[in-house]
């Protein structure tokens, strides 16, 4: 399963990232950032292929499934952006 991370967050970088690489099979393709500054520099820390700061963008990629670790005023509109984009 390929995975976008929608939130460059320390959450995402102690936890998920180390979570979803265990499983055989799953990987994670992208980042989203407010910041093209943090998330390019995020993906290159991470050894993830790529960074947006447009979530209809990123969402137009090749995921899966997101992570969202965004902060919590985000998760609802995000959630439901991912959910129209299939």
């Amino acid at each position: 399963m390929k995975w976008a991370l929608v939130g460059a967050s320390t959450i995402a970088s102690q936890h998920m990232i180390s979570a979803i690489r265990a499983q055989q099979g799953h990987s994670i393709t992208s980042v989203l950032s407010s910041s093209d500054e943090r998330g390019r520099s995020y993906a290159d820390a991470h050894d993830i292929r790529r960074a947006f700061t447009d979530l209809n963008e990123q969402l137009r990629g090749d995921a899966d499934a997101v992570y969202i670790s965004t902060t919590n005023e985000k998760h609802f509109p995000q959630a439901m952006a991912a959910i129209d984009a299939g």
